[in-house]
Formats: structure tokens, sequence, C-alpha cells
């Protein structure tokens, strides 16, 4: 399961994710950032300053289509939040 392999990965580095933080978004990768309800409860948390940053399987679980990226990019950065893709390759954010 996703979730394991990144908690896996954090608590490898000694990290902690708050209770409740750790977000699966089962929505279509190609599906606007801003519809899905995985990626809402995300931007809920950083802007309630809940969370520091953001551990993903790869960029695209952000946003799939490169027009979606920048914004969500923007917006994570303008947040200060750091943003992590345990594997970056995978499923790079497509035109």
């Amino acid at each position: 399961m996703v979730l394991d392999d990144l908690s896996a990965y954090v608590q490898d580095r000694g990290w902690i994710v708050p209770t409740g933080m750790a977000f699966a978004d089962t929505g279509p990768l190609d599906q606007n950032p801003d519809t899905r309800a995985g990626w809402q409860r995300v931007r809920a948390a950083a802007t309630g300053h809940l969370i520091q940053g953001l551990v993903v399987p790869s960029f695209a679980h952000i946003a799939y289509r490169a027009a979606d990226w920048g914004p969500q990019h923007t917006w994570l950065q303008d947040q200060g939040l750091f943003v992590i893709a345990t594997n970056p390759t995978e499923l790079a954010p497509r035109a």
C-alpha cells in the first residue's frame, strides 16, 4: 500500500506524521487537483498550519497535468511547505 511505503520513508528519517494527517487521494490523477477530496484535505491542513510538508510517491500525485502542477507547486511554496517525492521520476507531470 502506498501509505505504508510513505510511512516507512518518513519513519526512516525520524520524522513524525501528526495523527490524522496521512491522506490517501483515491481520485483519478488526471483530475484537476482543486476538485480532489484528498488534495482539499491537504490544503486545509496546510492553511491550518497542521503540517510542515508533504511526502508523496511522485509529484504527479499532487498534479498530473503540467498546467496544474505550476499553480499547485507555487501554492505549496507560498505556504512554506517542503515537498518530497520518494520516486520523483515516476509519473512526472504531463502536458
